[in-house]
């Protein structure tokens, strides 16, 4: 399966769960860690000072709007996310 397609299968799988609970829209919360991305074995790719840090950005930034898309076309109504990493210095997302 293709690797951006994850998170929105993830999204459409518990979009219906979301509804049933709150009937009132589609509320998402995303989780974004560069510890989790695609690809990512070694630490000194998550590093800045690691050679391949810039590619590894780009590949999270996608991943992470991939999962906003997602959202997006399930019906959300609100998109919420976090990391524990500093995200505005990593990525740029969607929202």
């Amino acid at each position: 399966m293709n690797r951006f397609l994850i998170p929105i299968v993830i999204i459409l799988l518990l979009g219906p769960i979301a509804f049933s609970q709150t009937g009132k829209g589609l509320k998402v919360f995303i989780s974004i860690d560069m510890e989790g991305i695609t690809g990512i074995v070694n630490w000194e790719e998550v590093s800045r000072e690691g050679k391949d840090y810039d590619y590894f950005r780009k590949i999270m930034t996608k991943e992470a709007n991939a999962a906003i898309e997602g959202a997006l076309e399930a019906g959300a109504t609100e998109i919420w996310s976090e990391t524990l990493t500093v995200v505005l210095e990593t990525c740029c997302l969607r929202c």
